[in-house]
């Protein structure tokens, strides 16, 4: 685990989805240590918190995570952190066996592709860097298409 210090060195931070509690708890933490930061969903909050950048797409797509990754160079010349906190699924829970090709493929974009294509267009900079980091959220989204 890192200290106040590594937190604070760090300039430019990337979180994929706002999430209502989740999200803004991670986006608060790193305001209070000084990270700018670029969020991104499909449609923007009503309300974002003061200096936060923000961008959006639909990270279900390489379209949409291409447009994320050009927000990250564009707007902030970088990024030195990536938290994944993009999820979810429209599968009721506990009805995986019913869910469909299609709609293990919507998950699978969202929850794990959205991710990896990030991470793919993104880590090689940030690999070149000692002060780089990626993290990611869990939320409860996640668990209910396997259960």
């Amino acid at each position: 685990m890192h200290g106040e210090a590594y937190y604070r060195r760090l300039a430019r931070e990337v979180l994929t989805r706002f999430l209502a509690e989740t999200g803004a708890a991670v986006v608060a933490r790193l305001r209070m240590a000084g990270a700018t930061m670029l969020i991104t969903a499909r449609h923007q909050p009503a309300q974002l918190p003061e200096g936060v950048l923000f961008a959006a797409a639909d990270l279900a797509t390489a379209a949409g995570c291409a447009a994320v990754a050009d927000a990250v160079r564009d707007r902030l010349g970088g990024v030195d952190i990536i938290v994944h906190a993009v999820g979810g699924s429209s599968a009721p829970a506990g009805e995986f066996a019913l869910s469909d090709d299609e709609e293990w493929r919507r998950a699978l974009d969202l929850n794990l592709l959205a991710a990896v294509r990030l991470d793919r267009i993104l880590l090689p900079e940030m690999l070149s860097r000692a002060t780089s980091a990626l993290g990611a959220v869990r939320g409860q989204m996640s668990d209910q298409i396997l259960l």
